[in-house]
């Protein structure tokens, strides 16, 4: 193992794997604490460490500096570590997120949310479109033409429900009828890319077949709804003050680890089986469970989620993306942002808000964060995406993300004030940090 700087065997290897583990969290906290004045949400700084540890900046510098501190052959290891983060991640996240909040937004929703996601899905299709007549049909990697459009058109949806309601949080918005109209919005136009995307894969798939691949995810869901979730909602009653037993959480990451190892067997990315399990379960379950038992899952997840980005930071330089590249970045910016502001601007002020509460609206649905992510690295490992097309949609999600407070608060919407039936607990997932 030449590469594990003089290490003399394989003895080394969880050495220099619990080495890279810390310079990560390091990194993550140093750019925290840069950012911090930005109101940048931490998500954002981990993002920014992941990249700023790869070929980006570091390896500008002399001396092959990516390589000395995460070796060839610690990679796979941090690999495996970072599937597991983002899987459980994606576990809390479907645990937290409740389409009940479609119904008790403000008047307007319905059409911001059905314009957050057709008018997007247009501008991916066109900005598809317009590749493959430029590129004379060749999409750039292995997928068939109709695979790429359909990819690109799907990553125009998103809007990050778990990122928006941390920003919202910290706003002091969330509660608010603009907090949870847009919550609303974002949280109905993520399940229909991760849905979306979930069919796509299953008629996508080179190792099984649909039928296999759909099944398993419909196996998730119903092991979820009737048969977990019963047994969740006996054992929770035997708790009445205490709330949720300090083991269910372990038996929950299990099977949450457990759903995402059937899945990816079946030919689905493991993540959506995490998803999908937490998706299922019933809201009054987890909420009768109570904040300890999600945050308990959470602590290992948020850990962990700094290495996903540092093992696609390895893989992404920012560098080799050239004329072409910063040309097709200009293209998606200006396309899924003037689609998402367009819907979203527009449903306001038929709903009767003013300009400025337009403008807020619009501003805070092109937070992409996490979501976008982690659906480009799906598309990326899928081969629908090549190095260069990965590296411009990570930037759209970085960029967007990274504006969406500072533009808020330069807007300045009048917010009114928060609604007395509202639940912070429910629309607020401190799972976004």
């Amino acid at each position: 193992m030449s590469n594990l700087a003089g290490a003399e065997d394989a003895a080394q290897l969880p050495t220099w794997t619990m080495l890279g583990l810390a310079l990560i969290i390091i990194g993550g906290l140093i750019v925290g604490l840069v950012f911090k004045r930005w109101s940048q949400p931490a998500v954002i700084c981990e993002i920014l460490a992941g990249l700023a540890l790869g070929p980006s900046l570091l390896g500008l510098l002399p001396g092959h500096l990516p390589t000395v501190l995460f070796p060839l052959e610690v990679r796979p290891t941090l690999v495996a570590i970072a599937q597991v983060g983002i899987v459980l991640f994606m576990f809390s996240v479907g645990l937290q997120m409740d389409l009940d909040v479609v119904r008790r937004g403000a008047r307007g929703t319905y059409l911001l949310v059905v314009s957050s996601i057709v008018l997007p899905l247009l501008a991916g299709t066109g900005v598809a479109l317009l590749h493959l007549a430029t590129s004379h049909g060749d999409v750039g990697s292995d997928a068939p033409p109709w695979v790429f459009v359909s990819f690109i058109a799907i990553a125009f949806i998103v809007t990050a429900f778990p990122v928006l309601a941390r920003m919202l949080s910290e706003l002091g918005i969330h509660t608010s009828p603009l907090g949870i109209r847009t919550l609303a919005a974002a949280a109905a136009t993520d399940m229909t890319a991760w849905l979306l995307l979930s069919v796509l894969v299953a008629f996508t798939s080179r190792t099984t077949s649909p039928v296999a691949t759909i099944s398993s995810l419909l196996a998730v869901v119903v092991a979820g709804r009737f048969v977990v979730g019963p047994l969740l909602r006996r054992t929770i009653a035997r708790w009445p003050r205490e709330g949720a037993p300090f083991w269910l959480a372990g038996l929950l990451i299990a099977l949450a680890l457990g759903a995402s190892a059937g899945v990816s067997l079946a030919g689905a990315p493991a993540i959506f089986g995490s998803l999908l399990f937490g998706l299922s379960l019933p809201r009054d379950v987890i909420r009768r469970a109570g904040a300890g038992m999600v945050s308990r899952i959470e602590v290992p997840a948020l850990t962990l989620v700094p290495v996903y980005f540092v093992a696609m930071g390895l893989q992404i330089d920012i560098g080799m993306i050239g004329l072409r590249g910063a040309l097709e970045l200009a293209v998606v910016i200006v396309a899924s942002v003037g689609a998402k502001a367009l819907a979203a601007y527009a449903s306001v002020r038929w709903a009767g808000g003013d300009r400025r509460t337009g403008w807020g609206v619009a501003t805070l649905m092109n937070a992409r964060g996490l979501t976008e992510i982690v659906i480009i690295q799906t598309g990326a490992s899928m081969g629908i995406l090549n190095p260069r097309q990965t590296t411009v949609l990570i930037m759209l999600a970085l960029i967007t993300t990274v504006l969406t407070v500072p533009v808020f608060r330069r807007i300045r919407p009048v917010i009114p004030p928060a609604r007395a039936d509202a639940k912070p607990a429910e629309l607020a997932p401190s799972a976004a940090a």
